[in-house]
């Protein structure tokens, strides 16, 4: 459930978020949201894209980006022993003043640890993106773990190693679920914008998250099955405020309607087209009186 919650004006001057990348650092701020009232979140990074970025189209991915935040100390990532992936924001209660808050159900979990006595083997804790590979593929398959040692936490593996008179069995092969992970929309957009613009350049375009979002905006307002032409045709117009603008996405995205209506009826207005035609019709207003004196 969302929360209400602070942003200081000292945020936005933090050198260890300055470091990241701008979505890193929007998510940083989307989890003080998502967190519960003493910082603790469920780190499942389908459920924190869906809760933070509803209606965003991330160039990167949430796992990268916990991991970026991990890395200059924002949050701690940790797994708890139901398997699952959790995390914490690590000055959470010193900026944030909470009326009337509850109690974490997250901070009172055991962590799996490399010495917990209750876990056989060793545990290493994983990545976001490891864990999102691994043991997003439900309680069935366990923890994940994958050492071949079995931690019989997983309700479907069992104990995933059998001992009798000191031979064991080996563990059945771990299952690879098909990616079911969908590719952007802007793919082909940016692939048509791509190669139109390898062609007359002779150089790659340069793609960032800006860019990213830009297209994003183009193909929102176009369509996705339209929005692919109108860019390689953008690309081979040579309007003079395209070539100085080097063709940029941003100036696609400016103009992306009357783009596709060039794109389809052939015909591009120039700045010297418009002036001639805004002449013709200020001729037309003027003659248009002693026209009607005429037909009178």
């Amino acid at each position: 459930m969302a929360r209400i919650r602070t942003i200081k004006p000292d945020f936005w001057r933090d050198e260890g978020l300055s470091s990241v990348i701008p979505e890193a650092a929007l998510l940083a701020i989307g989890l003080l949201n998502h967190a519960d009232d003493e910082g603790y979140f469920y780190a499942h990074p389908k459920l924190i894209e869906a809760d933070v970025f509803p209606l965003r189209e991330l160039s990167g991915n949430v796992p990268g980006m916990l991991s970026e935040l991990s890395n200059i100390g924002y949050l701690r990532l940790f797994q708890c022993e139901d398997g699952k992936m959790y995390g914490h924001i690590t000055n959470f209660l010193r900026h944030q003043k909470i009326s009337k808050p509850y109690p974490s159900k997250i901070k009172c979990l055991q962590e799996v640890t490399p010495d917990s006595g209750n876990v056989p083997g060793m545990v290493k804790e994983r990545s976001p993106l490891e864990w999102e590979q691994g043991s997003g593929m439900g309680s069935g398959m366990g923890s994940g773990m994958g050492s071949g040692m079995g931690s019989g936490m997983g309700s479907g593996m069992g104990s995933g190693l059998k001992t009798t008179g000191g031979a064991s069995d080996e563990a059945p092969p771990a299952v690879k679920l098909p990616s079911t992970k969908k590719k952007p929309v802007t793919n082909e957009t940016w692939e048509a914008y791509r190669q139109a613009y390898l062609i007359r350049y002779k150089v790659e375009p340069i793609r960032n998250a800006t860019v990213n979002g830009q297209l994003a905006h183009v193909v929102k307002r176009l369509g996705a099955d339209v929005a692919p032409d109108v860019a390689a045709f953008y690309i081979r117009s040579n309007n003079s405020w395209y070539l100085q603008k080097g063709h940029s996405v941003a100036a696609l995205l400016n103009d992306c309607e009357k783009l596709y209506t060039e794109c389809r009826t052939g015909n591009q207005v120039t700045t010297t087209t418009a002036r001639q035609r805004d002449a013709t019709q200020s001729n037309l207003d003027a003659f248009a009186p002693l026209l009607a004196e005429v037909k009178e």
